[in-house]
């Protein structure tokens, strides 16, 4: 066996230097370059996940508004497709809705006063425009009469639609407010 008489002794630069060549091979087999580089690859990852989260919602929300605007164009396209239609089979009539087959088809209804005459307000589009065409205080004792009158008009008139409509007991009597309105293409 060996005894402690039998290890020589170190000096202390000796012990400093064994100290030093130890510290040197720890450092070597302590692999802190890989802790480094993997903090910094999962600071890029969390970096790329947020860009990618935030494009994201971005992108959702352009979608949704390019669908809202799809959506209405198809709506547009389908109602100017049908007005096209309708216009292309009819014969080029004057567009204006006239006003003595109104008070005919007033009389057709059963009215006994004829209405007054319209008041038209025309609002102009590039190639078309919407003329409303304005009926107020029309009366009449059966209120009947005067719904069959409205009824009467949009079956007579193609693409014409009630804008607006008030019905208010008057007296003895029924007073109608009525506004119809309808496209008309612009000529080119």
């Amino acid at each position: 066996m060996i005894g402690e008489s039998d290890i020589p002794r170190m000096t202390p630069d000796e012990r400093y230097e064994q100290a030093a060549i130890a510290q040197i091979g720890e450092r070597r087999n302590r692999p802190t370059h890989f802790v480094v580089i993997g903090a910094l690859a999962l600071c890029v990852a969390v970096v790329a996940v947020l860009v990618a989260w935030f494009s994201r919602g971005a992108a959702a929300k352009e979608l949704a508004s390019r669908e809202a605007k799809l959506q209405e164009l198809a709506s547009l396209t389908s109602e100017w497709l049908a007005l096209s239609k309708r216009e292309s089979s009819e014969e080029s009539e004057d567009e204006r809705i006239p006003q003595s087959r109104v008070r005919e088809l007033a009389a057709q209804a059963g009215m006994v006063a004829t209405p007054p005459l319209a008041q038209p307000r025309i609002d102009n589009y590039q190639n078309a425009r919407r003329a409303k065409y304005s009926y107020p205080n029309v009366r009449d004792k059966s209120l009947e009469a005067l719904l069959t009158w409205v009824r009467l008009v949009l079956a007579e008139f193609k693409g014409v639609w009630v804008h607006e409509i008030e019905i208010k007991p008057s007296g003895d009597a029924w007073q109608l407010e009525v506004v119809f309105a309808r496209w008309e293409r612009t000529s080119t």
